[in-house]
């Protein structure tokens, strides 16, 4: 929990874009987007960077309540300005 607040604090602005949802009895499978804009910026990434991951979620839905969330995602990398390497 201390991790997800951390990062939490650290960006300014993130959406979730839902591509798709398949739904067997009380499973769910989500697949979606994600991007955030860093705040404050670090060491290593400056304010303003865009991070994007794509994800696949599975649910398990009870009650009306979420009971089991496991997610894999896939970030995009980082990459330098293409335009200051001379690309």
């Amino acid at each position: 929990m201390a991790g997800f607040l951390a990062g939490k604090r650290l960006l300014a602005a993130q959406t979730i874009e839902v591509h798709e949802l398949l739904v067997a009895g009380n499973r769910v499978a989500v697949r979606s987007t994600w991007r955030g804009t860093i705040g404050e910026g670090t060491d290593s990434i400056p304010a303003g960077t865009e991070l994007v991951a794509h994800s696949a979620g599975i649910l398990t839905v009870e009650d009306a309540s979420i009971r089991e969330h496991e997610t894999f995602d896939c970030y995009e990398p980082l990459l330098p300005d293409q335009e200051a390497a001379g690309l």
